[in-house]
């Protein structure tokens, strides 16, 4: 029997009612719309299969497996069983680990951000009169402090939280 066999009808609306609001969550979201959504059906089913994901999602072998391969990169799932078959079972174990581990990866893509920032701030504090009177200066020499220093405060935030591997 197919998963979608195993619920009703009004379970099941109500599940994609569910992952229609994970995916779309700014907590969650990501660029790519399907890690969004196998993301989603993990966080309510807990355990699935490159199969059920399939049925479940429409989507093709290739793009699951992608999506598979960069969820467990992330360490927001991992592989936890194989069947007699060879087919491997995936899991999200803990949600609260999974969702830290998510914060852990933005925080690293942010940290890339740091140095080329601060680079951008020297030039235009070295910049002297060269640019200071050009149209939209000031706007940047203010907002750039700002974005540096949000960053940087959000990285030491999720040090305290960093789960190792």
């Amino acid at each position: 029997m197919g998963e979608k066999e195993k619920f009703s009808p009004a379970l099941l609306k109500i599940e994609e009612e569910i992952i229609q609001f994970l995916s779309n969550s700014p907590l969650f979201f990501t660029k790519d719309q399907f890690i969004n959504q196998i993301r989603s059906y993990f966080i309510t089913r807990k355990k699935l299969t490159q199969k059920k994901l399939q049925k479940i999602t429409k989507l093709s072998p290739g793009k699951i497996s992608q999506v598979l391969k960069t969820l467990i990169k992330w360490r927001l799932i991992e592989k936890t069983d194989v069947s007699s078959m060879g087919e491997y079972t995936y899991s999200m174990e803990s949600i609260d680990k999974a969702l830290i581990n998510y914060f852990n990866i933005l925080t690293e893509e942010m940290e890339k951000f740091v140095r080329p920032l601060e680079e951008l701030k020297n030039k235009l504090d070295n910049s002297g009169d060269k640019i200071k009177n050009l149209r939209g200066y000031d706007k940047i020499n203010y907002l750039l402090p700002l974005f540096l220093d949000a960053i940087k405060v959000n990285i030491e935030i999720m040090e305290e939280f960093k789960i190792k591997p």
